[in-house]
């Protein structure tokens, strides 16, 4: 069967793949409200009907990213807008997402991505930067919490929704 994508679901395709470079942009500003740019790129992904993304999954993500906005709104303002480390964060967490791409499902992408957040901020509580950070401590792990929760979520759904449209790229 050959998949013949309409003009609405390639419009749908691209606003999709705009909300994605831009929460990407986004989480390296460390802005709060990212999370709900990957989410909008989710649903425009599954409303263009090119991706194959299940009702399960939708829900399964909008309460992750109610989850993530709720920590985000309890953290302290100079915690919530502080950009220490996120290029470390950001970089890690975009490296893990492509990684759990290879494995071709949705765990791998999520635990790819967990993996390599831990990684590039231990890489980061290592550099002069990130002294500040003293790493085996309690300081060092709500840091962890506070900064990669929030982007394993974020690039946990934009691969996810990259994986579904290499799929049916790979299909036309």
């Amino acid at each position: 069967m050959v998949l013949v994508p309409t003009y609405t679901a390639i419009c749908l395709l691209i606003i999709s793949a705009l909300l994605t470079g831009v929460a990407i942009v986004l989480a390296y500003r460390a802005v709060w409200w990212t999370v709900i740019l990957s989410l909008a790129a989710l649903i425009v992904g599954k409303l263009s009907g090119i991706a194959a993304i299940d009702t399960s999954s939708l829900i399964f993500w909008s309460v992750s990213s109610v989850i993530v906005l709720a920590i985000n709104c309890l953290l302290p303002k100079q915690i919530r807008d502080s950009h220490v480390g996120m290029s470390y964060l950001c970089t890690g967490a975009l490296a893990g997402s492509f990684l759990g791409l290879l494995s071709n499902t949705t765990a791998g992408v999520i635990s790819a991505c967990a993996v390599c957040i831990v990684l590039a901020a231990l890489a980061f509580s290592r550099q002069a930067a990130g002294q500040v950070l003293e790493f085996p401590s309690k300081k060092f792990f709500n840091y962890l919490c506070a900064k990669g929760l929030p982007l394993v979520v974020i690039f946990s759904m934009l691969g996810i929704l990259s994986l579904h449209f290499i799929y049916v790229c790979a299909k036309l």
